[in-house]
């Protein structure tokens, strides 16, 4: 197990902070937009199909889609990389509860000060522990959530169209969802 984990550090990491610079251009450079220059990775969580334990925990893990999961929350990077995941919640978690469950929040990991990840519907839009950035609802109001709302955050969704060996985010909504490869 020991050594598992560190080949699992060695591949997923988060960025090193004279990497922060790279991986906001990465961000800026799929939005076309350099409002996300400061974006420092994409969140979202995926259901992983399970076996259901016995009961009465069966219930926890049946998920909105009426199937027994875990849920995985992942962080990639503009390139695709997984940066951080975290999994072992019940299905039947919803998105906000799972990242707060989570060691990056609840010892606020990343991103650094002046960084922000990317997170759809599902994740509040916060300042601390771990600054998240999540789409306008609707109805839009002015000009800069119409453009918020429009083709520059559509082109961020479709960022991570991974190698075959990673995993993959694809769009869902307004920002992505993560998907095996």
């Amino acid at each position: 197990m020991e050594e598992m984990m560190t080949i699992l550090h060695k591949l997923i990491h988060f960025p090193k902070p004279e990497e922060m610079e790279e991986v906001g251009a990465g961000f800026a450079h799929l939005a076309g937009h350099e409002a996300f220059r400061h974006a420092a990775g994409a969140i979202d969580g995926r259901h992983i199909r399970i076996l259901p334990p016995a009961e009465p925990q069966i219930f926890f893990y049946i998920n909105r889609k009426l199937f027994p999961s875990i849920i995985l929350q992942g962080t990639c990077d503009a390139k695709g990389a997984f940066i951080d995941v975290y999994t072992g919640n019940p299905g039947s978690a919803h998105d906000a509860l799972v990242l707060r469950r989570s060691p990056m929040y609840q010892q606020a990991l990343y991103p650094p000060a002046g960084y922000f990840l990317l997170g759809d519907g599902g994740y509040p839009c916060l300042q601390h522990p771990v600054a998240i950035m999540t789409p306008y609802r609707q109805p839009v109001e002015g000009q800069v959530e119409a453009s918020f709302k429009g083709k520059e955050h559509h082109r961020v969704c479709h960022f991570l169209k991974g190698p075959g060996d990673k995993a993959s985010v694809r769009p869902k909504g307004d920002w992505c969802l993560l998907h095996p490869p």
